[in-house]
C-alpha cells in the first residue's frame, strides 16, 4: 500500500485473539468479524471507504460488504477464494500446512514454521518472507493459528458473491499453490461486475522486492483510488 501512504489513511485492524487484541478465545465466525470491523471503523470516524483483503482475510470481507453494503466503495481481494480446501473435492488431501503450524510454530528458528512460509512465497524474496513469518508468530499464538486453519479450510463464500454490490478487483497469483487461480476466478464469475487481474508470481501474495512487486502496487493503486 506504499503507493497510496502520501494521500490516503490506512486503518488496520487485529482480530480478537490476534495481534495487539486481547488473547480472548471465542468461536470463528467471518460474519462476527465483518461486525468487528465495522465497529472499529466506527470508532476511527471511518464512515464510507475501500477495502482490501488478503488471502483468508476475504472471508469477513464479503462478509462485510454483504452486511454492510452502503459502507464499502470499492474491495480489493488479494490471494483470496470462495471455497476452503476441504470444501474442493469429495475426498481432500490432509493439510500438510496444519501440521507444520502443530508441530513448529511455537518456535522461532523452527524448520516446520520456514517451511510453512517458503510454501507461501516460493519465490521469496527471503529476508521479505522470513518478516511476514516473524509478524505472524509474534501476532497469533499456536492455538489460534489452528482454530482459524480449521475455519478457513472448511469455509464457503459462495452464498455471498451475488450480494456484493461495490466495485471489486481480485489480484491472483498465476502459480499460487495455497489457494489455485480457479478459486479466483470463480469469485470473478460469481460477484457482478468484478475483475480479475493475474499478476505473474507463484507467491500466495506479492512481497516487497518480488518481480510483479511495482505493477502489483499501481494496479491496487490506481483501483482503491479511482
Amino acid at each position: 500500500l506504499g503507493y497510496m501512504a502520501g494521500h490516503s489513511r490506512y486503518l488496520r485492524f487485529d482480530n480478537v485473539g490476534s495481534g495487539q487484541s486481547e488473547r480472548a478465545e471465542r468461536d470463528i465466525d467471518f460474519a462476527t468479524e465483518a461486525r468487528d470491523a465495522a465497529a472499529v471503523a466506527d470508532a476511527a470516524g471511518y464512515d464510507r471507504f475501500a477495502g482490501v483483503s488478503f488471502s483468508g482475510g476475504c472471508l469477513p470481507a464479503l462478509h462485510f460488504a454483504a452486511l454492510f453494503p452502503e459502507r464499502l466503495t470499492r474491495l480489493a481481494i488479494v490471494g483470496g477464494y470462495v471455497e476452503g480446501r476441504s470444501r474442493r473435492s469429495a475426498a481432500p488431501p490432509p493439510d500438510v500446512l496444519k501440521g507444520m503450524i502443530a508441530e513448529g510454530w511455537a518456535q522461532p528458528a523452527s524448520a516446520f514454521a520456514s517451511a510453512f512460509v517458503t510454501s507461501y512465497f516460493p519465490e521469496g524474496p527471503k529476508e521479505a518472507a522470513d518478516q511476514v513469518l516473524r509478524q505472524m508468530q509474534a501476532a497469533c499464538p499456536p492455538d489460534t493459528m489452528l482454530r482459524d486453519r480449521d475455519a478457513i479450510n472448511n469455509a464457503s463464500v459462495l452464498h455471498l458473491l451475488d450480494k456484493v454490490r461495490c466495485p471489486v478487483l481480485i489480484l491472483h497469483g498465476r502459480d499460487d499453490a495455497v489457494h489455485p487461480l480457479s478459486q479466483a476466478q470463480k469469485l470473478a464469475a460469481g460477484i457482478p461486475g468484478a475483475e480479475l487481474v493475474v499478476l505473474e508470481t507463484a507467491n500466495h501474495v506479492p512481497l516487497y522486492g518480488n518481480a510483479c512487486w511495482d505493477s502489483y502496487n499501481r494496479t491496487l493503486a490506481e483501483f482503491l483510488t479511482g
